[in-house]
């Protein structure tokens, strides 16, 4: 979290899989500086959990996905989600939580 923020405060996105966890943390320490990219269509909010980071991403950050109105999030989902993310950040910083 306190990585994200410090690339926020210094001008730059993370760019993220808006999923519980780390990416979570990353959304929320990156405040509006922030980038979902979602597994499924957007009006899914997946995973539900996050409900309300991804609402306020949506209005003050950026959510982006590949998958038209109605697509639900599915395993393969990810992986083709994980390589738009990293297309679109010039540093990949990989964390485990």
């Amino acid at each position: 979290m306190r990585l994200a923020r410090e690339i926020a405060e210094a001008g730059g996105v993370v760019v993220s899989g808006g999923a519980m966890g780390v990416d979570a943390l990353a959304h929320q320490g990156a405040g509006s500086g922030t980038i979902a990219v979602m597994p499924c269509s957007l009006e899914q909010m997946y995973p539900r959990s996050n409900r309300k980071l991804l609402e306020r991403i949506y209005s003050e950050g950026l959510a982006i996905s590949e998958y038209p109105e109605g697509t639900d999030a599915r395993p393969f989902h990810f992986v083709k989600r994980n390589r738009i993310v990293t297309g679109l950040a010039d540093v990949v910083v990989v964390a485990q939580g």
